[in-house]
């Protein structure tokens, strides 16, 4: 039996689900619109629990391809409604996803989402990665411990960059301006670490996600904030970018060169991975 037929048994199997299509986010998005919040019975408790362990699994193994309903239940079991430690779950996937690298289909779902609800996850993402002033910090954290957060830093500004591409209205870009304040985020990050994520060309990421941010929004209407545009600016040298092959009018240039910067990520992973292995077997 395929994944998608699994999903789909657990989600009729008691005969109160057959409505709806296979999957938690018509179910629970149906109850959210009836009351407001998620009010499930005994049952649809327990359906909720073995769909995020699915997804925990179909997630974990290369063997298994997501499909959209997967990503779909994914972003559905992290909103706020849902209990705490299905919510972490479904997070930690998220996180996994991301850190990863493999994250196309993931970022098109967010794309695809409700904004106010895809701005929430946007924002919990942000926050785990935003860099706390703490005066009494008398030891320095291992280059170690550095290195693998500049790492998922960099895949967070890919995937950003990707779901920015992928948006359809420059409402988007402007909640990640002004409701995420992506550019003050982006800026601080550059000016408080070595920005040296280890893939190379580590003012790439940033880069692209301003290029995205600027080819979405509307000249006409939309203007982001002046200081934090200029610093970013001048941070990212942006009139060197020019000389980048990757700039292009073409949004689907864009996305393009986003793309290629992500499965070139995803190769280094695949062979740093492939390292640890020889050594172990060594």
């Amino acid at each position: 039996m395929s994944h998608s037929e699994t999903a789909s048994s657990i989600l009729t199997s008691t005969g109160t689900l057959t409505s709806f299509i296979p999957g938690l986010g018509a179910t629970s998005g149906t109850a959210l619109k009836r009351v407001g919040s998620v009010v499930v019975n005994g049952v649809e408790a327990i359906l909720i629990r073995r769909r995020i362990s699915l997804l925990e699994t179909i997630f974990k193994q290369n063997k298994l391809r997501p499909l959209k309903a997967d990503y779909d239940d994914l972003l559905e079991l992290s909103r706020s409604e849902y209990e705490p430690s299905i919510r972490k779950r479904a997070f930690r996937v998220i996180m996994g996803i991301t850190g990863g690298m493999e994250f196309e289909s993931l970022a098109f779902a967010v794309s695809e989402w409700h904004q106010d609800l895809s701005c929430d996850l946007l924002r919990e993402i942000t926050l785990c990665f935003r860099l706390e002033d703490n005066p009494e910090e008398i030891n320095p954290l291992p280059s170690s411990f550095i290195q693998r957060q500049n790492a998922d830093i960099n895949a967070f500004l890919l995937f950003i960059a990707l779901v920015i591409s992928f948006s359809q209205t420059p409402s988007f870009s402007r909640m990640v301006i002004h409701e995420l304040d992506m550019l003050t985020f982006i800026t601080q990050t550059i000016l408080n670490s070595d920005f040296d994520f280890g893939f190379g060309l580590s003012l790439l990421p940033a880069k692209l996600v301003f290029r995205a941010l600027l080819e979405k929004l509307d000249p006409t209407v939309d203007s982001p904030d002046a200081p934090s545009y200029a610093q970013l600016q001048v941070l990212l040298s942006i009139n060197a970018f020019n000389s980048i092959s990757l700039v292009s009018e073409s949004e689907n240039s864009i996305r393009a060169s986003i793309l290629s910067r992500v499965r070139l990520g995803v190769n280094i992973l695949s062979s740093k991975i492939d390292e640890k292995a020889l050594h172990r077997q060594a």
